[in-house]
């Protein structure tokens, strides 16, 4: 039952996501390329820290693994919950 409401409100709310996303764009040339420079470096951090954790022998090259593909996981669940928070929580 929750995937299916997850699913209900990505549905219902990406319209009018995208919508609100193209006029900030418009508004904003920066917001437009922020997405890719944060994820830039995201990538290096999350590089050099996954080799320190490597040569310190602190985890293996499995569990570094592991841990990248959780936080990959996390941080993509929390971008779909907030692509839809400020159109639910707004609604009297």
């Amino acid at each position: 039952m929750r995937q299916k409401n997850a699913v209900v409100s990505l549905a219902r709310y990406s319209p009018m996501h995208v919508t609100w996303a193209f006029v900030l764009i418009w508004q904003n040339g920066l917001a437009s390329g922020a997405p890719y420079v944060l994820m830039w470096a995201t990538m290096v951090g999350s590089g050099m820290m996954a080799d320190m954790l490597q040569k310190k022998k602190i985890l293996s090259t499995t569990n570094v693994r592991k841990l990248a593909n959780i936080l990959g996981k996390w941080n993509g669940g929390i971008m779909v919950l907030t692509y839809y928070y400020p159109y639910y929580f707004s609604q009297p």
